[in-house]
């Protein structure tokens, strides 16, 4: 019996510290009533900081933490606890340099509306899991993803409201261009390559702006405006391969003058507007088409083109 435990025990000590050595040194929070990252007692081993060291959310209460006076770069973020909100203040970054994170609360960049910068960067391949929402809360580069990294989104995570999205992305899950908790701007620029194989959206009176990127949808996905929101191609143009593209309602997808989208053996069920200027361009397998595509319904003397390559 005594053998036993022995042995029970010293498994239980292996596991630990198997976990412990994945994510390094690992930082639980301890202040129930939340704070700032950066205050020594808020931890049980001390402040996250650098990249060997990760940060863990738990405790059973609702609770808030600001990133306020640092800006960490940490291997990987779990938080556990729903009733959490992580706060990345204007002025300072988030860097994610390991594997894997947890996010079952809000991460939230950039809440109140102003001209600095508000960053999460990925700076490698990192996958964002858990139940959770990043939610990206003024326009531009003021709240945004960025890094070299690329950024799988898991698929019961969300990214949503406006600003920018600068780091490639693989999207499991959703992302949404959504007024509805922006403090300034309606627009959610993709400046980045997605592989989609889930779920892009506009949500109602917002806006999800392509601009140079490459959307992959050839794993099922689907990029859709919802009644009255609209999915924008800018003259940065936009490439989509595969997969569905839609509209609920009075949303549009939105070929805007000067701009160029190109369909490579992609589904339309909705309605797409190529403005005086604009090009849609189909290539592959061609377009199915079960929606309607309108070209220059202006009247205006520039020309929108559809092309048949």
């Amino acid at each position: 019996m005594n053998m036993n435990r022995k042995l029970s025990a010293a498994a239980t000590l292996l596991s630990a510290l198997t976990a412990s050595n994945a994510m390094g040194q690992v930082s639980n929070w301890t202040n129930s009533a939340g704070g700032t990252w950066n205050v020594f007692g808020n931890w049980d081993a001390g402040i996250p900081m650098t990249t060997g060291q990760s940060a863990v959310f738990g405790l059973g209460s609702p609770y808030g933490v600001s990133i306020s006076t640092i800006s960490p770069t940490i291997d990987e973020l779990h938080i556990t606890n729903p009733d959490v909100t992580l706060v990345v203040v204007p002025g300072r970054t988030l860097g994610l340099a390991g594997a894997t994170s947890t996010n079952n609360g809000l991460i939230d960049l950039n809440i109140t509306g102003s001209s600095a910068n508000s960053i999460i960067r990925i700076d490698n391949a990192h996958t964002m899991n858990g139940t959770g929402a990043i939610r990206l809360r003024t326009l531009g580069d003021n709240a945004r993803i960025d890094g070299p990294g690329t950024l799988t989104n898991g698929a019961a995570h969300t990214i949503r409201g406006v600003g920018q999205i600068n780091a490639p992305v693989t999207n499991n899950g959703l992302i949404t261009g959504d007024i509805s908790v922006s403090l300034s701007g309606n627009t959610l620029e993709i400046q980045s390559d997605v592989t989609n194989n889930a779920f892009m959206r506009a949500e109602a009176t917002s806006i999800l702006g392509l601009e140079g990127t490459t959307i992959d949808q050839t794993g099922g996905g689907s990029i859709v405006a919802a009644d009255a929101g609209s999915v924008n191609v800018n003259n940065l143009g936009a490439t989509i391969l595969g997969g569905t593209v839609g509209t609920e309602g009075t949303g549009e997808f939105n070929i805007a003058g000067g701009g160029a989208a190109t369909f490579d053996s992609v589904t339309s069920t909705g309605f797409i507007d190529v403005d005086p200027s604009g090009n849609l361009n189909i290539t592959g397998a061609g377009l199915l088409n079960d929606g309607v595509i309108m070209l220059n319904r202006t009247g205006s003397s520039a020309n929108s083109v559809l092309t048949f390559v």
